[in-house]
């Protein structure tokens, strides 16, 4: 729909305005006066009739990131005002404008090696732009804008990490809305929302389409960080969306075990792991993993655990009380399923993993692993065939707590004779 040349004036005019307050905002010495015009000016243009076409003016990547990042927090807030202020032509262009997007080398670093320029537009821009089409597709995919799903799948397997990155962005900021408690996202939305994306994470059977992006993304840019934050930020996000059996079938917790292995991303699994820990309690109406799966879920996690060991580090204590915690509760809730699937040996692993925890010189931290001994101690127990005139077992907190004197003696008995020799 053309633009009329006075309304284009006023665009342009209103353009130049943005671009001078947002450099005068961040220039050294700023008056608070600044960030006034520039709140005022930001609710203007959000509510402006015209507000996706200053966005793409403000948005260009010759422009500097902040006023990119600008232009894009404009359009967002026009998309969520209500009632909106775009008309249906502005966000069917809007949505034709951010698809052509996706192939942009503007996300990406230019040229490689050590003279590898940075993208021309850096993280933070390429979040808020993934956050404004999450926000379309809210409400348009895929009935109203059936073209998003290829252009996602396309970028998520394609040559540029930065086109990569935000693919996978847009399937994270989906999933976790669903996790949210919105009230203007109807029931019947909710669904269709949830069913289009379980979709995605499920067909085709063989090779799912949504795994099979995230595979060619870690391929094709396993080594560039961003990509693998939001691998990571899929595996957590999507545990709203589909049965962890699922997630679990597919191998992705292979994905979130190579994430512990990186300090700077070990958060992030951690978070992912949790969330798949809380979905993972058997409950009616939810598929439960597959026993092999299961197993080597909990295999995992005990051999994470084995690996804690108290050095003073408040970060490190951190991380090592959030493991205990999961296996605390894995083994808590699925004791049974458990002591009846895995083999002895590695069931084993599982106590040992316990028993280091309950070594370990923090009251929460032996307190996760009592709980996950004491419902495998449980579980086992309930499994035994009577025995006629045996005599009664002793209260599982007793033998406990016996277990653990008795370990701590004996790793105090092997120190001394350490440091005798």
């Amino acid at each position: 729909m053309a633009q009329s040349s006075e309304s284009m004036n006023e665009v342009d005019m209103l353009t130049e305005q943005a671009k001078a307050i947002i450099h005068a905002v961040h220039s050294p010495g700023a008056e608070g006066r600044r960030v006034q015009e520039a709140t005022e000016l930001y609710s203007q243009l959000s509510k402006h009739p015209a507000a996706q076409h200053i966005a793409v003016r403000l948005t260009t990547d010759s422009l500097s990131p902040l006023i990119q990042h600008f232009g894009f927090k404009v359009l967002l807030s026009g998309v969520r005002s209500r009632p909106c202020t775009l008309t249906s032509q502005n966000r069917k262009e809007a949505k034709s404008w951010l698809i052509s997007l996706f192939q942009s080398e503007r996300w990406s670093y230019r040229g490689q090696g050590v003279g590898a320029l940075p993208p021309a537009s850096p993280q933070y821009v390429r979040v808020k732009c993934a956050e404004l089409i999450a926000e379309i597709a809210r409400t348009d995919w895929p009935e109203d804008w059936p073209e998003l799903k290829q252009a996602l799948l396309s970028a998520g397997s394609g040559s540029l990490a930065g086109s990569a990155a935000m693919s996978l962005s847009v399937w994270c900021y989906l999933a976790d809305m669903l996790n949210e408690d919105t009230k203007d996202l109807p029931a019947s939305r909710r669904r269709d929302l949830t069913a289009s994306l379980s979709t995605v994470m499920s067909m085709p059977k063989d090779c799912p389409a949504l795994i099979s992006c995230v595979r060619s993304a870690l391929q094709l840019h396993g080594a560039d960080r961003q990509v693998v934050r939001e691998v990571l930020g899929i595996c957590r996000s999507f545990a709203h969306v589909v049965p962890v059996q699922l997630l679990l079938q597919n191998g992705l917790d292979h994905l979130i075990q190579s994430g512990l292995e990186v300090p700077d991303l070990r958060g992030l699994a951690v978070s992912a792991l949790g969330e798949w820990v809380e979905k993972m309690s058997p409950k009616k109406d939810v598929p439960i993993p597959q026993p092999t799966d299961l197993c080597r879920f909990t295999l995992m996690l005990a051999h994470l655990a084995a690996t804690c060991r108290f050095n003073g580090d408040e970060q490190a204590y951190t991380f090592h009380r959030q493991v205990a915690e999961l296996l605390g509760d894995l083994c808590n809730t699925n004791a049974v399923a458990l002591c009846q699937a895995m083999q002895p040996a590695d069931l084993g692993d599982v106590w040992k993993a316990l028993l280091h925890l309950l070594r370990y010189p923090s009251l929460s931290v032996q307190l996760e692993a009592a709980t996950g001994m004491s419902s495998l101690a449980k579980a086992h127990a309930d499994n035994l065939p009577p025995f006629s005139g045996s005599p009664p077992r002793p209260p599982l907190g007793e033998l406990l707590g016996t277990i653990f004197v008795l370990h701590l003696k004996a790793t105090l008995l092997c120190h001394r004779i350490t440091e005798c020799l």
